[in-house]
């Protein structure tokens, strides 16, 4: 969609990082605008937002693993190594060298 469409509004809606002023979100069946406390982490468990804008999402101080992994760590999956050990992996899933895992944000080009 055109730039001011509404895909950010409806993500963020989605997500519940808005609430709606009316009507509902139906995600696998269920109303995602009624959710609350255990049942909301598990939804966003399993969507999350991805930002066009690495420049404007992405903490400039902190190292790319630590970021791939933030979600590991909110989500409380493994401990700090093996978060690690995972950020890196799928660092080079994506084909990015392994050294991308130390660098920060500012560091990668924006292709």
């Amino acid at each position: 969609g055109e730039s001011g469409s509404g895909k950010s509004t409806t993500a963020r809606l989605v997500t519940r990082f808005l609430r709606p002023d009316a009507g509902t979100v139906e995600l696998a069946g269920e109303d995602a605008t009624a959710v609350e406390g255990a049942r909301l982490r598990a939804l966003r468990r399993r969507i999350q937002l991805v930002y066009q804008n690495p420049f404007a999402s992405l903490d400039p101080r902190q190292q790319i693993a630590d970021i791939v992994a933030e979600p590991l760590h909110n989500f409380r999956i493994g401990g700090r190594s093996e978060r690690r050990d995972r950020a890196v992996a799928l660092l080079e899933r994506v084909a990015l060298p392994a050294d991308a895992a130390r660098r920060t944000p500012s560091e990668l080009s924006g292709g």
